[in-house]
């Protein structure tokens, strides 16, 4: 898996099978997939290996959170096996005590490519309640 994601700085082949097998459940189409694999050659190497590196090595802050009151909306997708709700779960929601998980059945990790209208629903009964 590491080397997918390594080879995935460079190869845009690596790229769209993250988003097809590994992040959204196997569940879109070639044009869906093309449009993220285009969207993610707009960002340089150097940029997607800084990203690779902050979310595999980056620091580990959840000390510097935990307890906080502040109100946070999590949003997950049921798609997604890495960053599911089980996830937020055990990270998210034991951090923030006043956290709120949304649960996006039919979404994968891209919840704002995924299902845009159901995500800013959600965001904005969330904004409005707090």
């Amino acid at each position: 898996m590491w080397d997918l994601f390594v080879g995935a700085v460079e190869d845009s082949g690596n790229r769209r099978t993250i988003f097809f097998d590994v992040t959204t459940g196997s569940r879109h189409d070639d044009a869906w997939l093309d449009a993220r694999v285009s969207g993610s050659e707009r960002s340089s190497s150097a940029a997607l290996r800084s990203y690779l590196e902050s979310w595999t090595r980056g620091s580990d802050i959840h000390e510097r959170v935990e307890g906080n009151p502040t109100p946070v909306l999590v949003v997950a997708g049921a798609n997604d096996p890495a960053m599911g709700p089980e996830t937020m779960r055990s990270t998210w929601l034991q951090w923030y005590p006043n956290a709120e998980l949304e649960v996006f059945d039919d979404v994968g990790h891209f919840a704002p490519d995924e299902s845009p209208e159901a995500l800013a629903t959600v965001v904005e009964g969330f904004l409005g309640r707090h």
